[in-house]
């Protein structure tokens, strides 16, 4: 008996090891993760690189562009950096060491953008504030694809995120989602309230709100929410990647593995 009683304990030790949070003492204006489990945490024009285990790997700053508005790390060995002050563009590789020139957006396309990431193609889309529009641009920055014009579609609540994932383009607003297929081309649109960026996989989409995982299922078209967590301390946002949630808080980024 006093076995069986001593090996239940072990079991709800490791069981409890298995979901224990590991922290970054790090403040960040937002975060984002990697496929591989990477970290990232982004303050004005700094980026700080930290591994699955939330040990830290590398920075990168540059304050000559102004404010890192948006970061794309789809692929993890090739870093968009999007600084919309001057509409430049930095491509990083995983040491977050420069691998290109810095380019202007609008110097090189004569297109104002706001929204940029990248494609599986080695393309960029990017969306432009003043024409309404989806434009794929070649590695050469020429516009091989773009879409309709959308001025209709978000009633004065402009899109804040543009992410390409599983052959399809998710422009996202807070209260709607367009759905494009690779070509830029209208399939359909995701309504829901008070979203938050995305993240995708293959089979469902996730958002934080309030304290709850905000998840919708491509395929069955229904939505479901899941509490996360009950602090003290205000929960600015949640990434979700591999077999892991980061929280993101005022003072802190916690790591929990599920």
């Amino acid at each position: 008996m006093k076995f069986i009683l001593t090996y239940f304990i072990l079991i709800l030790i490791v069981g409890a090891q298995d979901f224990q949070a590991q922290t970054i003492n790090k403040r960040a204006n937002f975060i984002e993760c990697d496929a591989l489990g990477n970290i990232y945490t982004i303050e004005t024009s700094e980026i700080s690189k930290f591994n699955s285990n939330g040990i830290f790997q590398s920075r990168y700053s540059n304050n000559i562009y102004g404010t890192i508005k948006s970061i794309d790390v789809q692929n993890p060995f090739k870093i968009l950096l999007f600084f919309d002050d001057l509409s430049t563009i930095i491509f990083l590789d995983q040491n977050l060491t420069e691998i290109s020139e810095s380019f202007d957006i609008y110097e090189k396309t004569n297109l104002e953008a706001s929204l940029v990431c990248q494609g599986k193609d080695k393309g960029i889309w990017l969306y432009s504030p003043v024409s309404k529009t989806l434009y794929k641009l070649n590695q050469q920055l020429a516009i091989i694809y773009q879409s309709q014009n959308l001025n209709g579609f978000f009633n004065g609540n402009e899109p804040f995120q543009l992410i390409e994932k599983n052959q399809n383009l998710f422009l996202v607003s807070n209260k709607r989602i367009l759905v494009f297929d690779f070509f830029g081309t209208y399939l359909h649109s995701i309504f829901l309230s008070d979203i938050n960026k995305i993240s995708v996989t293959t089979s469902s989409l996730s958002f934080y709100k309030n304290g709850f995982e905000m998840k919708y299922h491509l395929i069955a078209k229904k939505l479901d929410s899941l509490p996360i967590a009950n602090e003290k301390t205000l929960l600015l946002d949640v990434k979700w990647a591999s077999n892991k949630k980061v929280l993101q808080f005022e003072d802190r980024i916690e790591i929990i593995k599920q």
